[in-house]
């Protein structure tokens, strides 16, 4: 086999090594895509439930202060500052 057809032969093995890791980070790519997708649609899903249950604490507390029983007499309050 004389150099020019060693060449030839060398640079497409070396064109095909390449052509198949681009190969590869596409896959790769696309495998890790899809997985940030459903992270963040589970996180967004974990974002409403807390919200919502802030919400509910929100409402709770403010019921309880609401509350006439439970008021604060106006002796014990903190004087302002």
């Amino acid at each position: 086999m004389d150099t020019a057809t060693f060449n030839a032969v060398l640079i497409s093995l070396l064109a095909t090594c390449f052509a198949l890791l681009m190969i590869l980070l596409g896959w790769i790519g696309a495998r890790l895509h899809a997985k940030l997708d459903e992270t963040i649609r589970i996180l967004r899903a974990i974002e409403r439930d807390l919200r919502g249950d802030l919400a509910k604490i929100d409402r709770r507390v403010t019921r309880i202060e609401d509350h006439p029983a439970l008021a604060i007499p106006p002796l014990l309050r903190e004087a302002p500052q």
